[in-house]
C-alpha cells in the first residue's frame, strides 16, 4: 500500500494556511527535513508523528493508518485575517482533553492597547503547541486588528447585533452556491459585452514611471496617473495598469488589454489592439506585447519589424529600436544597433533599458552596457543587486534592491543628487534628466528640470533610520522602533525564505510582498517564508517589512528590498536512440520521445529545422556532395520554459552517396550508304544528352568508334559488304553522377 502520510501532511498544512517553515519550527526540525516528510523522501519518527498529531489536534492513528482519513481542523472566519494567536490575560475555557476535540478560535489582537509583558498562546484553527506570539500565516488581503472589549466574554460573529446568530453548514453551502452562480453570470456578461476580452490585468512593477522630452508620468498603486511638465491629456487614463511615453505622446494599457494613446503622433494608431499585456513607447513608435507572446508595432518601419517574433515575455522601445525579451532570457532586436549581434547572443537577461547611445542589460543583478552606435558606453562594472536601470544621454542609473540609486556619469551632479535617495521604488531617464519615485509617491529627480519634469531633487520618501545592530538594544515605549537589519533571502523548490535581525521591542513584523494579489505575512519571529507558487519567474518583487510596536504609532519605518525571482528549472533529458538513414536524396532522422518535451529542433550539417512535434524528421539532401560524416543533432524543448530548459543535444552522423543518373538513350534516326564510294556508311542519331561526354558506336563486328558528346552522326569507311547490327550508347563525362545510357540498335545491309 502507498504511503499516504505526505498527502495527509500537505492537506493539513495547506488547510491551515501554514508555510512549511512554520510546521518545521513547531515540531523542532529543519525545513529541509520536514520537506522530505511531505515530499515522501523520508519517514519521520513516531515521536515526531505524535507532535504533528498534537499540532493539528487529531489522533496520531489518523496519520499512521493509510486506511484512515484525517479530520481537518476547523478554520473559522474569525482568524482569516488575524494571524496572531495570542491575547492578554487568557482564561482557560476547557480542559486539555476537551480542547483537543473542540478546536478554539484565535483571539483578535487590539490595535492600540498594550498587550502586557506576557503574551499567552491560544489555539489557531484547532492546532495547539504553538509558542507564545508565534505567527506566520500568509494572507492575501490587508489585515486590520479590531478593538477588543475586555469586559465582554464573547462577541457574536457574522450575525445580527446581539443575536448570537450562527449560520449552519447547510445555509453556508446554499449561500456559497448562489455566490458561485452569480460569479459565472458576471463572467459570461463580461465576455459577451466587453468584446470577448478574457484579460483582467493588474498593476505590477513594469511601466510605472515614464519620462518624455517634455513630461513625466507616474502610475500610482491606486490606479491614478500623475503627470508633470507639458503632458498631453491623460484624463482618459482610467483603469490603466501601465504607462509609457514617447517623445511627444503617452501610452496607457487598460486592464482589459486595450491600449490608449494621447498625442498627435502616428505612433498613436493603437485603438484596434487587444489582448495586450505590456506596452513600450519609442521616440516615434509604439509596441504592444500580446498574451500569446507575439508583438504588434506601429510607427517606425525600422523599429517595427516584429511580425515574426514569438515567445516574447517583455518589450522595450527606444529611438528607432525595439527589443523583445524572450521567455528563455534571450533577446530579439528590430532596428540598427552596432552591438546587435552580441545582444542577440546573450542569455539569462532579466531586464534592460534603451538610451540615446547605449543599452543597459541586467542579468543576475549585474549590469552590462552595449553600444547603439559608435559612442562610448557607461562604466557600470562592479554594480550588483540591481533590479532596474535607466539611461540618459550622459548617464546610466541603476536601482538597487535596497532602494538606493547608483549613477555612472562624468557629470558628478547626478551622483551627488542621488546620494541621499532611499526607499526608491522606480526610476526613469531621458536626455539630461533622471527621475525617481519613493514611498511618498512624489516624483523627485536630478539633472535638467527646465520643463518641470520632477518636483524636487531630495528624496524625502524614506529617510534613513538608525538601525539597531541587535535585539539586545533597549527600546522605550515612546520611541519609534528601528527598521530591520541584516536582511537575507534565499529560494528553495517551495519557498522564498526571508530572515533578518530581530528588532528590540517589536511585537511582530508585518511583511508585505507585491504579488498579485498582495501577500501579507505577520511573523512573530525574525523570518518567514513565501510560497514560490505566488511568484512569477523573472519578475521583480518588492518586500516591505515593518517592525510593529505595542503602540502602533511607534512602528518602524518601512524596510524595502527588491528581489528578482528566478524559478528553479529542470533540464530535459537528452533524446535517446538517435539514428539517421538515407534513401535516394531523403534523410530520415528518428529518436526516442523525451518526457515533458513539447517539440524538438533537428540540425543537419548546421541547418536547423523548425519545431518538430513528433519523433521523426525528414530532410531533402538535394545539393549535397558525396561525403562522409555529416552531423545531426536533436534537442528537446518544453513550452513551459519557466520549469524546463532545453536538453543537451543528441548526436549522430550519416554518410551520403549521391545517386547516379543514367544518361538518355540515343535513338538512331538513319543509316545511309554512299552510292559513289564503296563501304562508306553514315549513322545519324537524335539530340545528344547535355551530360554525355562521348558516344560509342559499334558497327557489327567490323569496327567500334567514338564520337564527341555533341555529335549527332558518324561516318564509317571501308565497311565490307554484309549484314550488320549497329549499336550506339551515350557515355558520361562525370561518372560519379551519371552512368552510360542503354544501347540503341539498328540493322543494316552494306552492298
Amino acid at each position: 500500500m502507498n504511503n499516504r502520510l505526505p498527502e495527509k501532511l500537505n492537506t493539513l498544512r495547506t488547510h491551515c494556511s501554514y508555510a512549511q517553515a512554520d510546521v518545521a519550527s513547531r515540531v523542532g526540525v529543519t525545513v529541509a527535513e520536514y520537506m522530505d516528510w511531505e515530499n515522501g523522501n523520508k519517514l519521520c519518527t513516531i515521536n515526531k508523528l505524535k507532535e504533528l498529531a498534537k499540532l493539528y489536534g487529531i489522533p496520531v492513528q489518523q496519520l499512521i493508518d493509510n486506511t484512515q482519513e484525517v479530520d481537518l481542523p476547523r478554520v473559522d472566519a474569525a482568524f482569516d485575517s488575524v494571524q496572531i494567536p495570542f491575547m492578554q490575560d487568557v482564561e482557560p475555557t476547557a480542559a486539555p482533553a476537551a480542547r483537543a476535540s473542540a478546536p478554539q478560535q484565535a483571539a483578535p489582537v487590539p490595535e492600540d492597547k498594550s498587550l502586557g509583558d506576557t503574551i499567552q498562546a491560544s489555539a489557531l484553527g484547532g492546532t495547539r503547541g504553538f509558542d507564545p506570539t508565534t505567527v506566520n500565516r500568509i494572507v492575501d488581503d490587508t489585515d486590520e486588528y479590531e478593538e477588543e472589549d475586555e469586559e465582554e466574554e464573547e462577541k457574536p460573529r457574522h450575525g445580527s447585533s446581539g443575536s448570537g446568530f450562527k449560520m449552519d453548514r447547510k445555509m453556508m453551502i446554499i449561500i456559497g452556491s448562489i455566490a458561485a452562480a452569480l460569479v459565472v453570470i458576471f463572467v459570461v456578461y463580461k465576455l459577451v459585452f466587453s468584446g470577448g476580452s478574457s484579460l483582467s490585468l493588474s498593476i505590477g512593477k513594469d511601466n510605472r514611471l515614464a519620462l518624455s522630452d517634455s513630461f513625466s508620468l507616474y502610475l500610482a498603486d491606486d490606479g491614478t496617473v500623475k503627470s508633470s511638465g507639458s503632458a498631453p491629456s491623460v484624463s482618459d487614463f482610467t483603469n490603466v495598469v501601465q504607462v509609457s511615453a514617447g517623445s511627444d505622446f503617452a501610452l496607457g494599457l487598460k486592464k482589459t488589454g486595450k491600449v490608449i494613446c494621447s498625442g498627435s503622433s502616428t505612433a498613436c494608431q493603437v485603438s484596434d489592439w487587444k489582448d495586450i499585456t505590456m506596452i513600450a513607447a519609442g521616440d516615434s513608435h509604439s509596441v504592444g506585447l500580446k498574451k500569446d507572446g507575439t508583438v504588434v508595432c506601429t510607427g517606425s518601419s525600422t523599429a517595427c519589424q516584429v511580425d515574426q517574433w514569438k515567445d516574447v515575455a517583455k518589450v522595450y522601445a527606444g529611438h528607432e529600436v525595439t527589443i523583445g525579451l524572450k521567455n528563455d532570457g534571450t533577446l530579439l532586436i528590430s532596428g540598427t544597433v552596432s552591438s546587435g549581434a552580441t545582444l542577440s547572443g546573450l542569455t539569462d537577461v532579466d531586464t534592460l533599458a534603451i538610451g540615446t547611445n547605449e543599452i543597459s542589460v541586467v542579468s543576475n543583478g549585474k549590469v552590462t552596457d552595449y553600444a547603439i552606435g559608435s559612442a562610448a558606453t557607461s562604466n557600470t562594472t562592479g554594480w550588483s543587486n540591481i533590479s532596474q536601470v535607466a539611461l540618459g544621454s550622459d548617464f546610466a542609473a541603476a536601482l538597487g534592491s535596497d532602494g538606493t540609486v547608483k549613477v555612472a556619469s562624468t557629470n558628478t551632479a547626478y551622483s551627488d543628487a542621488v546620494s541621499g535617495w532611499t526607499g526608491i521604488k522606480y526610476i526613469a531617464g531621458r536626455n539630461n534628466t533622471l527621475i525617481a519615485v519613493g514611498s511618498d509617491n512624489s516624483i523627485i529627480g536630478a539633472g535638467d528640470n527646465s520643463k518641470n519634469l520632477y518636483e524636487a531633487s531630495t528624496a524625502t520618501a524614506s529617510p534613513s533610520a538608525s538601525a539597531s545592530a541587535s535585539a539586545s538594544a533597549s527600546a522605550t515605549a515612546d520611541s519609534k522602533l528601528d527598521k530591520v537589519t541584516n536582511f537575507n533571502y534565499s529560494f528553495d523548490a517551495n519557498n522564498m525564505n526571508l530572515s533578518w535581525t530581530a528588532v528590540a521591542g517589536a511585537q511582530y513584523y508585518q511583511v508585505t510582498v507585491n504579488t498579485n494579489p498582495t501577500t501579507t505575512v505577520k511573523a512573530a519571529n525574525a523570518g518567514t517564508a513565501i510560497p514560490v507558487s505566488k511568484l512569477k519567474n523573472g519578475s521583480t518583487y518588492t518586500i516591505t517589512i515593518v517592525s510593529v510596536a505595542k503602540n502602533t504609532k511607534n512602528n518602524s519605518d518601512e524596510y524595502v528590498y527588491n528581489v528578482v525571482y528566478k524559478a528553479a528549472q529542470t533540464k530535459l533529458a537528452t533524446p535517446g536512440n538517435p539514428s539517421a538513414s538515407v534513401s535516394e536524396k531523403t534523410l530520415t532522422v528518428n529518436w526516442s520521445a523525451v518526457e515533458h518535451a513539447d517539440y524538438y529542433i533537428v540540425t543537419v550539417n548546421g541547418t536547423a529545422s523548425g519545431n518538430v512535434t513528433g519523433t521523426s524528421y525528414q530532410a531533402d539532401l538535394s545539393g549535397y556532395e558525396n561525403g562522409d560524416g555529416y552531423a545531426v543533432t536533436v534537442v528537446a524543448y518544453s513550452n513551459s520554459s519557466d520549469t524546463y530548459t532545453a536538453s543537451d543535444p543528441a548526436k549522430t552522423t550519416f554518410s551520403y552517396t549521391a545517386p547516379v543518373t543514367q544518361l538518355k538513350t540515343p535513338t538512331i534516326l538513319s543509316v545511309t550508304q554512299d552510292t559513289e564510294t564503296a563501304g562508306k556508311v553514315t549513322v545519324t542519331w537524335d539530340t545528344p544528352d547535355p551530360n554525355a561526354g562521348s558516344y560509342e558506336i559499334v558497327f557489327g563486328n567490323y569496327k567500334t568508334e567514338s564520337a564527341s558528346g555533341t555529335a549527332t552522326s558518324y561516318t564509317f569507311e571501308g565497311v565490307p559488304a554484309g549484314s550488320y547490327t549497329i549499336l550506339i550508347k551515350a557515355v558520361p563525362s562525370d561518372t560519379a553522377k551519371y552512368s552510360n545510357s542503354a544501347q540503341s540498335s539498328f540493322q543494316f545491309n552494306v552492298n
